[in-house]
């Protein structure tokens, strides 16, 4: 008997959840390892139940928290070029040289 046979045959013999009692989505479930395809070796279970034992089964992993990006260290530093200074025609003129009119 190969898995999609004994799967068949575990569910015809119970045609209900061994757990709860549903009909609805069933599946069959090994009750001891080693004798793979015996039937007697399998009881019919709903997908809920089934997933609530395996649950319980699977250890708990918290997961790790998320490290902020690191930015990495150059070997050698950039050169950056220097700022130039601003040349002297920007400023403006001296203020005796303003005309102050007076109305």
């Amino acid at each position: 008997m190969y898995a999609g046979e004994w799967s068949k045959a575990v569910i015809a013999r119970d045609q209900k959840c061994m757990q709860c009692g549903s009909t609805e989505r069933l599946t069959a479930r090994h009750l001891v390892a080693g004798y793979r395809y015996d039937p007697d070796n399998g009881e019919a279970v709903c997908m809920r139940c089934r997933w609530k034992s395996e649950a319980s089964k699977r250890p708990k992993i918290k997961p790790e928290p998320i490290a902020k990006p690191v930015k990495p260290k150059l070997a050698v530093p950039i050169a950056r070029p220097e700022k130039a200074e601003e040349p002297a025609s920007k400023s403006l003129p001296p203020r005796s040289l303003f005309k102050q009119r007076i109305a």
